[in-house]
């Protein structure tokens, strides 16, 4: 008989990792997303279950195994604010044309293949999120990363959820607290948002 852990091993070749989404393999088709392994469980006919709160059954000696709907998300961090690589004007073209098919967001500069600079950088403007701008020779807070590495780093950016853009109102960003929305100094309180979106004319 399998003991717990060697169901988990097997469990993690397959794919059936913390977060991915499956479908379980009875006739019922069940699916769930898979829970920490600390809270799977085994019954003594090695039928494996992915704990509470859903409690669905990932494997079975009658059933077989669950099947992986949606694999995990990856747990490598993409580009953060400040990465940066120092490479020439091919590079520098090579890696603008990656972020247009990977649709990373760009400035215009750094879209500017026609003049070199020293570099590409990932940093935040204004309120904006962090995007792909030239690097600046006089910016020292930057983390320099080899080609192959940036590159790497795009490519697990670009596959990452996207944040919601911000709602502005006039000059200022909408803060979203427990049970009201703030605007500059304004909070409004969750009813008075209500009221007012179930009176809306589109």
């Amino acid at each position: 008989m399998k003991t717990l852990e060697q169901l988990k091993k097997e469990a993690a070749k397959r794919g059936l990792v913390e977060g991915a989404k499956f479908m379980s393999p009875t006739h019922n088709g069940y699916s769930g997303t898979v829970n920490p392994t600390k809270d799977w469980s085994v019954a003594d006919n090695e039928t494996l279950w992915n704990g509470p709160p859903d409690d669905i059954l990932l494997f079975s000696k009658e059933y077989g195994w669950a099947t992986v709907i949606t694999p995990a998300p990856s747990k490598e961090e993409g580009l953060k604010e400040g990465d940066a690589v120092e490479c020439g004007p091919a590079m520098r073209a090579a890696i603008v044309e990656l972020a247009k098919e990977l649709k990373l967001d760009m400035t215009v500069s750094a879209a500017d293949t026609s003049v070199h600079k020293k570099g590409m950088s990932w940093v935040k403007h204004g309120f904006n999120e962090p995007r792909l701008h030239r690097w600046n020779y006089q910016d020292s807070f930057h983390r320099p990363h080899i080609p192959e590495e940036f590159i790497r780093k795009m490519r697990i950016t670009a596959a990452l959820p996207k944040p919601e853009p911000p709602i502005w109102i006039g000059s200022d960003v909408v803060k979203f607290n427990n049970g009201s929305i703030q605007v500059g100094c304004t909070t409004i309180d969750n009813a008075t948002v209500r009221s007012i979106a179930s009176k809306l004319i589109d």
